[in-house]
């Protein structure tokens, strides 16, 4: 690639005009990425770029063979990987939602597991008190006679 060095920037008016280029070498041999990667662009494609004293200047024409087909602000490669992170960031969130829950059903079952243990060592204590009183209170009346 050889860029053409220019003596004015191009403007927001003569920038198609291939003559303000400089003389810059036409890039034309890309690749695609998406559907088939390696494969020859599907469409047109155009760059040239050029230099001066304080600036980088790149031009680009991107035809299209059907441009009643474009979708002005539509990026699909960027609006499917920002889908796909979306699902991901969905599908992490629902897995913690989930751990969550489970950790919350041992802890509640843990409770309610303690809270049994707890009602029956206080039912057994309780019998034993009442064990204990009719044992001193038989003891106080002495042998039955």
């Amino acid at each position: 690639m050889s860029a053409g060095r220019v003596s004015e920037a191009p403007s927001a008016e003569n920038w198609r005009d291939p003559s303000v280029w400089g003389g810059a070498e036409v890039i034309s041999n890309f690749i695609q990425n998406e559907p088939v990667e390696g494969s020859p662009a599907s469409e047109r494609t155009e760059v040239r770029v050029a230099f001066d004293e304080e600036a980088i200047y790149v031009g680009a024409w991107l035809y299209d063979s059907e441009p009643s087909e474009i979708v002005v602000g539509e990026q699909r490669r960027d609006s499917l990987r920002q889908r796909k992170a979306e699902v991901e960031e969905q599908r992490r969130l629902q897995l913690g939602v989930f751990q969550k829950a489970q950790q919350q059903r041992k802890i509640l079952e843990n409770l309610r597991d303690r809270r049994e243990q707890l009602y029956r060592q206080i039912q057994a204590r309780r019998e034993q008190q009442v064990l204990d009183e009719l044992f001193l209170t038989r003891r106080a009346l002495g042998p039955p006679s």
